[in-house]
């Protein structure tokens, strides 16, 4: 995979001129969430939102919703493939704070329903995500022009319509644009990156090893460090083990693996302070001080993480030449239909897209 990751999203020096939705699955709550938090923005970015209708009656539907919420600024787009990737470049250029509904059709087969999740609302949250990238690689010049927002969809489900090795947005975009990334938890208060991520505790020493042990890693780091909500501001690292394993008493992948880590960050021109217990870090008093934290593994910074930021809290892939953001939570398939979801956190994901928080 590439490892240069300065000529990543933050490279950019404005918000982007165009954002991408993909729809996620249309089983969820996506089509709700996605349609209040559009409607709740004031921006002048274009919004370029593939719906997954799946039957051209739910796109209508939806249309129907759509234009309800947004008044005069919804345009529907109509025709193929080629025809989007030719709309969307133009919108690029021309960025004037409508939404473009994109309907992604299966004419043969029947609406997916609210709540009912199935290889059909599967198939559909891939081919809007797959559809949404085709769009970016087409994009002419620095595609760092174009941000993308995606709305939960089930790893399950696109796995069983047929996507076997698909891991989640983040690892298929990895794979898709052949870099690097980190997932950053990111909030009002302060962000998380979660060094290691989907892996048994027994293994988060060796994961931890390799991860660390990225050439690339020190620079992405660096890149993170000078946007906007970022710069000037001291990184800390959670130790891995009980009281950062008390001088070797209970694990000494801090000696071994942390604090070589910290001195090549510092290195690299970063401040980073650490390894910190992870115990006493996340108090108010502590946390405070930090704008951005490392947590050795997954439950460890995103458990303090989802209880202080609550639906404040965006998902960020770091190390892709564009911003993606995303909400953090799922398909919430039992509220489907009922429009009583919550759309803070996607509408949360919007405003990141948009704004230039997360860019120099």
């Amino acid at each position: 995979m590439t490892t240069s990751p300065l000529t990543d999203s933050s490279a950019k020096k404005r918000p982007p001129e165009l954002v991408l939705i993909s729809g996620g699955d249309p089983a969820g709550i996506a089509p709700e969430v996605v349609r209040k938090a559009i409607a709740g923005l004031d921006a002048t970015t274009s919004f370029l939102y593939l719906y997954n209708a799946g039957h051209a009656d739910a796109a209508d539907e939806e249309f129907q919703r759509l234009k309800q919420a947004l008044k005069s600024r919804l345009c529907l787009i109509s025709g193929g493939s080629d025809d989007l990737v030719e709309t969307a470049r133009g919108l690029s250029e021309t960025a004037d704070g409508s939404v473009y509904l994109y309907p992604v059709l299966r004419p043969h087969e029947k609406p997916c329903l609210p709540g009912q999740a199935s290889t059909h609302s599967g198939d559909l949250s891939f081919r809007a995500l797959d559809l949404a990238c085709s769009v970016i690689d087409a994009m002419p010049d620095d595609i760092s022009s174009v941000a993308l927002v995606t709305a939960p969809l089930s790893k399950e489900f696109v796995i069983r319509s047929g996507q076997s090795d698909f891991s989640g947005h983040t690892g298929y975009l990895a794979r898709r644009f052949n870099r690097n990334v980190l997932m950053l938890m990111h909030g009002r208060g302060f962000s998380v990156i979660p060094l290691t991520e989907h892996v048994a505790l027994a293994d988060v020493p060796s994961h931890l090893r390799a991860v660390l042990g990225r050439s690339d890693l020190p620079a992405l780091l660096v890149d993170l460090a000078r946007r906007a909500v970022f710069s000037g501001k001291e990184i800390a690292l959670c130790g891995l083990n009980p009281h950062c394993g008390e001088g070797g008493l209970i694990g000494n992948e801090e000696q071994e693996i942390l604090m070589p880590f910290i001195a090549k960050v510092r290195e690299a021109g970063v401040s980073i302070k650490g390894p910190l217990p992870a115990d006493t870090l996340f108090m108010e008093s502590v946390r405070k001080q930090f704008r951005l934290i490392l947590s050795c593994y997954h439950d460890q910074g995103l458990i303090p993480f989802k209880a202080l930021e609550g639906e404040q809290g965006i998902n960020v892939t770091i190390g892709l030449p564009f911003l993606r953001t995303s909400p953090d939570h799922g398909t919430a398939y039992g509220l489907a239909g009922k429009e009583i979801a919550d759309s803070t956190s996607m509408r949360r994901a919007l405003e990141a897209a948009v704004s230039s928080e997360l860019s120099h």
